[in-house]
């Protein structure tokens, strides 16, 4: 930005000339969508209203996560009105949010990534801000949403698994779970996203150097109900846990088999000296002591049994499918009206991922 507050038209014009030159966008922005249909169209009038502010180049795709209401015939109707659509992707079934993102940052054409959620809660003019931070050093640009409009225990939850991350990592982000980001291109697409290697975030957060957050205001959600659950945000934490400390399973099976060790020679012990161990003499204390054995055995064998079939299934199945993909080259690829086609994707001649 400029020293008075106005963005810095010549750098910004000269990096747009540049994509230009070799037809690739400044952004590509990734929308997932799940049964959206009551809230899709309003958020892309607003992100459109966005767009038309900016003077960079830039891509929307829309992934439709296997909704089954309105959501597509709604997309649909969006990228035959509106070209800077670049592309609309359609999955087989839903797949969850991260593995939908995938799918759009796999087919993405942008020199860098802007992911957002469609449900209104950061409002897209936000965006601007966000790409006015974004500078040739930074990895990620998040916004931080302040008097969040969420449940005590999803905030709880939240800042519980920022502080973690913090602290294993030695960042300092306050709000990992903002649904607006810009990542750097050249940094997320080193993983080679594909749908037997989606986007891994405990793995990217690795990488991260430099991240810079942007205060952005928040509203409750308008349309439709939430998709965040306890679970998803687990299963969030878990994912970068698993990236943080990757013999967290091992480590875990020694130190339930530790604790199974120690429940069994007390339990021996006791049984064998109980004038020794008066304790003993309670009938409860060999009652608990067996349900505490048996439920550390339990315990272990889930967590061995974890960790073989994550091994194991990581490598056979795709996160994702595509059905089919609707694609336009961008207007500033073409220099005139733009023509959508439709990929048909067969059996005979599917790339991987798709059908």
């Amino acid at each position: 930005m400029d020293p008075e507050g106005g963005h810095d038209w010549a750098r910004i014009l000269s990096d747009i000339s540049s994509n230009r030159r070799i037809g690739r966008p400044d952004f590509s922005i990734v929308v997932p969508c799940f049964e959206e249909e009551h809230g899709v169209e309003a958020f892309h009038q607003r992100l459109a209203a966005a767009l038309d502010t900016l003077p960079h180049v830039i891509e929307v795709i829309y992934v439709n996560d296997g909704s089954r209401d309105g959501t597509l015939e709604r997309l649909q109707g969006l990228f035959d009105s509106d070209t800077r659509i670049s592309k609309l992707i359609d999955l087989a079934n839903n797949c969850g949010q991260n593995h939908a993102q995938s799918a759009g940052i796999e087919h993405a054409s942008g020199e860098d990534i802007i992911l957002m959620d469609c449900d209104l809660q950061v409002d897209p003019m936000e965006l601007s801000r966000l790409i006015d931070a974004f500078d040739a050093d930074c990895d990620l640009v998040s916004g931080q949403r302040v008097k969040r409009q969420d449940s005590v225990v999803r905030r709880f939850l939240s800042d519980s698994g920022n502080l973690m991350i913090n602290k294993l990592t030695g960042l300092s982000i306050r709000d990992l779970g903002s649904g607006l980001k810009i990542i750097r291109g050249s940094l997320i697409r080193a993983f080679d996203i594909n749908p037997y290697r989606p986007l891994d975030p405990g793995a990217v957060i690795l990488c991260l150097r430099r991240v810079v957050e942007v205060p952005v205001s928040h509203q409750a959600r308008s349309h439709g109900r939430s998709r965040w659950t306890p679970r998803r945000a687990l299963i969030l934490y878990h994912n970068v846990l698993l990236n943080l400390v990757p013999v967290f399973y091992p480590i875990l099976a020694v130190g339930l088999g530790i604790l199974l060790l120690v429940a069994l020679g007390v339990l021996t012990v006791a049984a064998l000296l109980p004038g020794v161990f008066s304790w003993a003499i309670n009938p409860l204390v060999p009652s608990v002591l067996i349900v505490l054995h048996m439920l550390l055995t339990v315990g272990m064998l889930l967590v061995l049994g974890e960790f073989t079939l994550r091994s194991r299934a990581t490598a056979n199945r795709p996160g994702y499918i595509i059905r089919r993909i609707m694609t336009r080259p961008l207007e500033s690829e073409q220099g005139s009206e733009s023509t959508p086609m439709e990929l048909a994707i067969t059996s005979a001649d599917s790339p991987k991922g798709m059908y």
